[in-house]
């Protein structure tokens, strides 16, 4: 005698499996949108970090050039592929500087203000 499946046990057996990839697959979901927004973040941090170290070794403004979505100097773009400077302004305060910047990413945006010394 053979032993073989219901048409029972492999529907149940299917609904089983549906469900199981149902959840499995809002799991990876959440994941991938976590790891996206953790590299607009990253991109958008590290970003500041660097247009902070340039305009601190520059100690001044001259040659800087803000076309609305790229900071650049010399022809060479400053921020990254991934982000934009959607605002960037600069005050004279007495013998220093106050830039103040906004980078955008896709989902990501962060002002940044820093004062600088002049030479």
């Amino acid at each position: 005698m053979r032993q073989a499946f219901t048409l029972i046990e492999l529907t149940i057996s299917l609904g089983m499996l549906a469900i199981l990839l149902a959840i499995l697959s809002g799991v990876l979901v959440t994941i991938l949108d976590t790891h996206l927004s953790a590299g607009m973040v990253s991109a958008v941090e590290s970003d500041a970090q660097y247009l902070f170290n340039r305009l601190h070794y520059d100690k001044t403004i001259l040659g800087y050039v803000w076309d609305g979505q790229n900071l650049s100097r010399g022809g060479i773009r400053l921020n990254g592929p991934k982000t934009l400077v959607s605002s960037f302004t600069v005050t004279p305060v007495g013998s220093t500087t106050r830039i103040n910047f906004t980078l955008v990413s896709d989902e990501e945006s962060r002002s940044y203000l820093t004062t600088i010394g002049q030479r």
